[in-house]
């Protein structure tokens, strides 16, 4: 049995390599003592210390490097020449990326491979191209302990190629020796690797003489070593390749004395062949590996491929794979279509993508991937918005599977994230139109319980005076009363008449408000008369629950420190203030308790002061509109105050609006219609004011603050209007003494009770109910003056004065009045564009409609 040298004998000819190799205590190393090493190891670096051309050994788990004096010129930075024990990852760092992928292939597949054109720089100022060929090296119990590494460059100087001559020269000297000879040291420890090592390997002479065939060689070429050995390749063996381009490309590279690397099908063999020749002056070495496994794994990979870009492309949006080891990330060509980047200028890594999601998305993202990827789940799906290249958001569906080794460790994400802005877009659309649609189901929904609790409280309050009106009415008929009780009886039908009047004049303001049609005429008004005519008004009512009803004027505008004119002029619509005035005290005395107090505050207030009353009696109540925009000029501010019962903080916000009242039950303490505070504001801003309302709450008393812009040059405004309460001149029997009046109503108790009321003023009066009939009478009469209603049957009044007007010539002078229960501000306009000269609204006070008749008598006469 051929013993195999002593270990010393086997580092003796390893040069610089084989000296240091001797000097390290390898006890020290994870190796541990070489005593202790692998006979395959041994016997492997036996072989790198010989070898003429560069080789590495990449040994165990730990992937520890050997090398040979042969790599030397590509390692000339002697700083960071790396010693033996070292991993191979910090030799080869630079380029561990591109190699280290095929050293794992090795070492878990027992199959050889390579990796051609890898950039290498020395570190002094050198770069090399560099082909690396990759084969394993096997125990004895056929486990692959590590990975033999044979390195060429893509072109050699002629000098790198003598490098060869020493194993040509040891290996064409075979030919004139018995193969099965026996053979020094040097010699069957390099027989010994080239049978072992899982490659083809063959040496040839000049004459392309087989001198040497490995095993692995002989299998492949389907024959035995004896019967190559010392055979001429072209002549004795494969005739059938001398002319194939494999023949052309090894006579060309014994020719140029250049290594060659080509991969060709043989016909002959029948199988994919990888080839390695290194030529020399006397001969060729030849490395050659059947590789159709590899080529048929790497076409179904191909395709494979092939198929998974077509799919990539088809799906709108990037299919991903990440590689939790390396965190590598591939993202298909679609990235480009959904955020504006090629792939290709995208960094592969995590980090980059998780950078582009929206701030606020990655808050929740990050807990649920850490959740994800730290449990068992197999599959997620996420939605969420990244930045696309110009800067808007897009919106994405993002959808992954989670990849697990045996050991239920993830070692790879693969998903797709497609764009769902459009979706997300008609999402968003259809909740906003869903949102609007609640709000106006329930705007319509409270608009219509607002209506049936309107309507049932419109019906309590005009019912409720119609008990005592109707209930006293029949009484007086079926029985005579003393003076007393029968004054009493007429106060009280005429109060609660009053009170319909003035609830169906509030439904009356209120449908113009909505229409647009209230119209105001504005004049110079004081506010003073108009807010003591309106406290004279509710002081009886006051005074019925014991009030304290007061005015408080600002000391230097009040009237007894002037010397001129008022000084609380304001431009408006005399009634309208009056009747806002009216609207708010009465509001007070109904809501303040017997024995309380309501105060009326006229002031004069300038910017600092608007602020001051501001914070101290509106506080958060005041629009924020206001504080934004002072006043530029002075205003008046009208405060009422009262200690009533207040008003709930959470109905402050709806004081003003129509037909809404705090209270709306049956159980209700006090009546109304929920009216007069809407017609306040909406008359106060039409003359350019604001109202505003404060409370503390329930029981403690509430605070309406009106602000009218004041009139500039006050002093010029000799005779302002004033609102005081101005009695009517009372019916005597002579008032209308020699007047004929023609009165037209199709109602009998109307034509009664005017026909009365004009005898009474000493006037003669011819009724008649219908158009038709007056027409008849003009006929034969001319009155002084005509009284007609509006809404008859056949002719109403508008196309019978009309009539009048223009047919009846001589009667086109007669001044006539409209007296009609239409008591809108249209109805007016209508009746005097049709003819009427004068438009009275039922009911009417008897002695302000003797006083109209008389006014327009007057006129009438002046203009003849």
């Amino acid at each position: 049995m051929v013993q195999l040298p002593s270990f010393d004998q086997l580092f003796a000819h390893g040069g610089e390599t084989g000296r240091h190799l001797r000097s390290l205590d390898w006890s020290q190393t994870s190796l541990g003592p070489i005593e202790n090493w692998s006979p395959s190891l041994k016997t492997a670096i036996s072989l790198l210390l010989n070898a003429p051309y560069p080789m590495l050994i990449i040994w165990g788990i730990d992937q520890i490097q050997f090398h040979n004096d042969a790599c030397h010129p590509f390692l000339k930075n002697t700083k960071n020449l790396p010693t033996f024990g070292q991993r191979a990852s910090e030799c080869w760092s630079t380029i561990w990326k591109q190699i280290n992928p095929q050293i794992k292939f090795v070492l878990a597949t027992s199959q050889a491979t390579q990796q051609a054109n890898i950039f290498w720089s020395n570190g002094c100022s050198e770069v090399f191209c560099l082909n690396w060929f990759l084969s394993p090296i096997l125990e004895t119990t056929g486990a692959v302990g590590g990975v033999f590494v044979t390195i060429s460059q893509s072109s050699q100087s002629d000098s790198q190629l003598a490098t060869h001559q020493p194993i040509a020269n040891f290996l064409t000297a075979q030919s004139d020796r018995s193969y099965l000879g026996s053979l020094d040291s040097n010699q069957f420890v390099v027989n010994d690797i080239l049978e072992r090592i899982t490659d083809a390997f063959v040496a040839l002479d000049a004459q392309w003489r087989f001198t040497y065939v490995n095993q692995e060689a002989a299998r492949l070429l389907q024959r035995s070593q004896q019967e190559l050995v010392g055979k001429i390749l072209w002549e004795d063996v494969f005739v059938e390749i001398a002319g194939t381009t494999t023949s052309k490309e090894l006579r060309r590279a014994m020719a140029d004395q250049m290594p060659l690397t080509l991969e060709e099908f043989s016909s002959v063999l029948n199988c994919h062949l990888e080839i390695n020749a290194y030529p020399s002056p006397h001969g060729i070495t030849i490395y050659f590996r059947d590789i159709s496994d590899r080529i048929r794994v790497e076409e179904a990979l191909q395709a494979s491929e092939e198929r998974f870009r077509f799919a990539a492309r088809a799906v709108v949006g990037i299919v991903y794979d990440w590689n939790i080891a390396t965190e590598e990330v591939y993202r298909s060509e679609g990235l480009e279509q959904l955020i504006g980047l090629k792939p290709e200028d995208a960094p592969q890594h995590r980090e980059w993508w998780v950078e582009r999601i929206h701030p606020e998305d990655q808050i929740y993202l990050y807990a649920i991937m850490e959740q994800i990827l730290n449990g068992e789940a197999d599959r997620y799906s996420l939605e969420y918005r990244v930045r696309h290249e110009d800067g808007r958001w897009v919106n994405v569906w993002d959808r992954g599977y989670l990849i697990r080794d045996k050991a239920r460790k993830l070692t790879r994400v693969v998903g797709f994230t497609a764009d769902i802005t459009e979706r997300k877009q008609a999402e968003n659309e259809r909740e906003r139109l869903l949102t609007r649609e609640r709000a106006a189901r329930e705007e319509a929904e409270t608009a219509n319980r607002l209506k049936d609790e309107f309507l049932a409280v419109l019906s309590h309050e005009l019912r409720t005076p119609l008990n005592p009106i109707l209930g006293w009415s029949q009484l007086l008929q079926k029985r005579k009363y003393d003076d007393k009780t029968f004054i009493q009886a007429l106060n009280t039908i005429e109060r609660n008449a009053k009170l319909q009047v003035q609830l169906i004049d509030d439904l009356l303001d209120v449908s113009r408000i909505l229409q647009a049609k209230l119209s105001l005429t504005m004049t110079a008004v004081d506010l003073v008369s108009v807010i003591q005519a309106a406290i004279e008004t509710v002081r009886l009512a006051a005074e019925a629950k014991s009030i304290n009803l007061r005015l408080e004027l600002d000391e230097r505008f009040h009237p007894s420190n002037l010397k001129s004119q008022p000084k609380f002029l304001v431009l408006g619509d005399p009634g309208r203030l009056q009747q806002v005035m009216w609207n708010l005290l009465s509001n007070a005395v109904k809501f303040t308790s017997e024995g309380g107090w309501v105060e009326v505050r006229l002031e004069r207030v300038e910017d600092k002061r608007v602020d001051e009353w501001m914070s101290e009696r509106v506080d958060e109540t005041l629009p924020t509109h206001f504080l934004r925009h002072p006043p530029v000029h002075p205003y008046a501010q009208i405060t009422v105050t009262d200690t009533g019962k207040g008003i709930d903080p959470e109905f402050l916000p709806y004081v003003f609006d129509y037909f809404r009242q705090e209270d709306g039950t049956t159980t209700r303490k006090f009546g109304g219609l929920g009216l007069g505070l809407a017609i306040v504001r909406y008359l106060t801003e039409m003359h350019g004011g604001n109202v505003f309302v404060s409370s503390p709450g329930k029981g403690e008393g509430a605070t309406f603050a009106v602000r009218l812009p004041l009139l500039k040059d006050q002093d010029k405004y000799k005779h302002p209007v004033s609102e005081e309460c101005v009695s009517a001149v009372p019916i005597d029997a002579h008032r209308l003494r020699g007047t004929h009046i023609l009165l037209v109503d199709d109602g009998a108790d109307v034509r009664e009770f005017f026909s009365f009321l004009i005898k009474q003023a000493g006037g003669v009066v011819t009724a008649v109910s219908s158009a038709s009939e007056a027409l008849v009478v003009l006929n034969h009469i001319q009155p002084d003056l005509l009284i007609s209603d509006i809404a008859m049957p056949n002719t109403d009044g508008y196309m019978f004065i009309q009539h009048v007007r223009s047919q009846l010539l001589g009667n086109r002078q007669i001044p006539a009045i409209a007296l009609t229960a239409y008591a809108g501000e249209q109805d007016k306009q209508q009746a005097l564009s049709a003819g009427f000269n004068l438009h009275c609204s039922k009911p009417v006070e008897p002695d302000e409609f003797i006083e109209a008749i008389v006014n327009l008598l007057k006129t009438s006469s002046s203009t003849c």
